[in-house]
């Protein structure tokens, strides 16, 4: 069971997944992007897109982002910065609504 789930998540990562506001992540490629264009995310930026939209709807609070983002705890506050650079890269590229929600006094999500 274990090396079927351990595929499956492979395959899942080479594929490209469509989100609402035209937005594609090419999850093995590292690539984000907006109806076609690219949105420039930097390392860490792309790696708490795709654990955010690997799970969209699912909520994080910044310590649990930057454990699975970082692969180690450290200071929550930095999320902060890094869900801002996000949110701006993908309105430059064109994305009309934030693709992250932030629930107030809990964390964030990828919507749905």
């Amino acid at each position: 069971m274990g090396a079927h789930l351990a595929r499956s998540e492979r395959s899942s990562e080479r594929a490209v997944v469509g989100f609402s506001c035209g937005i594609s992540i090419d999850f093995g490629a590292r690539e984000a992007r907006v109806n076609g264009r690219p949105v420039e995310l930097a390392r860490k930026d792309f790696d708490i897109v795709a654990l955010l939209a690997k799970r969209p709807g699912q909520v994080f609070d910044r310590a649990m982002v930057h454990d699975l983002a970082w692969g180690e705890p450290g200071d929550p506050s930095v999320v902060t910065e890094h869900i801002r650079r996000i949110r701006r890269a993908f309105a430059q590229a064109g994305c009309e609504t934030d693709p992250i929600a932030t629930q107030w006094g809990v964390g964030y999500s990828w919507r749905a």
